[in-house]
């Protein structure tokens, strides 16, 4: 349990902008499990986010936004505390700086990304070299950072859980069904693009397809499949978005 009356970490809360995605949702849980565990935290969010704003801001993070305001308000807000950011940026000017890189992708396969995407990266590798202690979310993104120059302390922690259960049996009948799907059967989660291991999604499906047969289970909740392509023993979902 952390002293209560030690000095309250900032957080640096630019990630309640966005919409939940993976990263965020990484976030938000571990901000939340740790002030349960009794960690002293400051949020701090750029304007327009709620009470523990700043509504002032300065003039650039204004006209840039939020990426702006993380490099140029958080740091005068802080006030040579600590300040602890959870997706991948944080702000350059600060030392007593922590942050959590969830990837370097755009680093390691810059082909798959566009100028901006690789900005963003230097930036994201930028503060974890400036940092004091740097989380990460597996033994691979460590080793990249490492070989990327970066010194500090890399902490690898398990990534934090949103509370969604099971799909109940019931809707993983009725998606089957309605994608004439019969066990046993592939569910691959990802993206069209090259860099999303999409070479690999035919072997696997042959895999599969030679496989002994035995009843396949996997259906995550909360998406759903706007096309599929069907075979022996296989199932492409082509494409997954949000409900």
């Amino acid at each position: 349990m952390t002293d209560a009356s030690a000095e309250p970490i900032v957080v640096n809360g630019r990630f309640f902008r966005a919409k939940p995605t993976g990263l965020h949702r990484v976030a938000r849980e571990l901000l939340a499990a740790a002030t349960e565990a009794g960690l002293a935290v400051e949020i701090r969010k750029p304007p327009g986010l709620g009470a523990d704003e700043d509504a002032r801001g300065s003039g650039l993070s204004r006209r840039l936004g939020d990426q702006a305001w993380e490099q140029t308000t958080l740091p005068r807000l802080a006030r040579g505390r600590r300040v602890l950011s959870l997706t991948n940026t944080a702000p350059i000017a600060c030392r007593r700086s922590v942050v959590m890189v969830h990837d370097l992708a755009p680093l390691v396969g810059p082909q798959w990304f566009t100028a901006e995407m690789r900005g963003y990266a230097r930036l994201v590798i930028t503060a974890a070299r400036r940092a004091e202690l740097v989380l990460t979310v597996s033994k691979q993104v460590a080793d990249e950072l490492r070989e990327r120059d970066v010194t500090a302390p890399i902490r690898v922690i398990r990534q934090a859980v949103d509370g969604i259960d099971a799909t109940p049996a019931s809707k993983v009948a009725a998606s089957l069904q309605r994608l004439g799907v019969r066990p046993p059967y592939l569910l691959m989660l990802g993206s069209a693009q090259g860099c999303r291991d999409r070479a690999r999604r035919p072997s696997a499906g042959a895999a599969v397809a030679a496989a002994p047969t035995r009843p396949g289970r996997a259906c995550p909740s909360g998406v759903r499949s706007s096309q599929a392509a069907t075979g022996r023993g296989f199932v492409a979902i082509t494409r997954i978005r949000d409900r």
